[in-house]
């Protein structure tokens, strides 16, 4: 259940980042950052809980990575080598803490322990998508096609 309503998030979130992407990179720049950040988080969950197939996927989940995307993105490689390199590995890093400071800065314009954060949307897109679609086609048939349906 928990991965359905991910699957279903997840897809809206990348149509609506994808979007705003497009249409204006620099007027919607910190919300397109905050939008990779969930996509991405929501594409390793995603991955995990259907590889891993817990009872208690969403309290494991919550409790366990929180927003930390670089502990998603090393169990992730586990399962699948593509989530080792370099570029994911990048792009994870300055989200490695289970708080999600980062990632709250960015969505409420301050945080009381990052001191500045600076990137190219345009380089980050690639690699969002990469870790989406390998997500997503790395599943077993089976399961891309309950989350294809669902």
């Amino acid at each position: 259940m928990f991965a359905m309503g991910l699957s279903h998030h997840l897809f809206s979130d990348y149509v609506a980042l994808k979007l705003m992407f497009r249409m204006e990179t620099l007027a919607f720049a910190r919300t397109n950052l905050v939008g990779m950040a969930e996509v991405t988080e929501k594409s390793f969950k995603l991955f995990l809980a259907m590889h891993e197939k817990l009872d208690n996927s969403l309290s494991h989940y919550s409790t366990e990575y929180g927003h930390n995307l670089e502990k998603l993105r090393a169990k992730a490689a586990g399962f699948y080598a593509v989530f080792d390199e370099g570029d994911i590995k990048q792009f994870t890093k300055p989200f490695g803490d289970k708080r999600g400071a980062l990632y709250q800065h960015l969505r409420y314009g301050s945080e009381k322990t990052i001191d500045g954060f600076k990137t190219n949307l345009g380089e980050l897109m690639p690699i969002v998508e990469k870790i989406l679609f390998n997500c997503v086609l790395r599943l077993g048939e089976q399961d891309r096609k309950i989350v294809k349906n669902s």
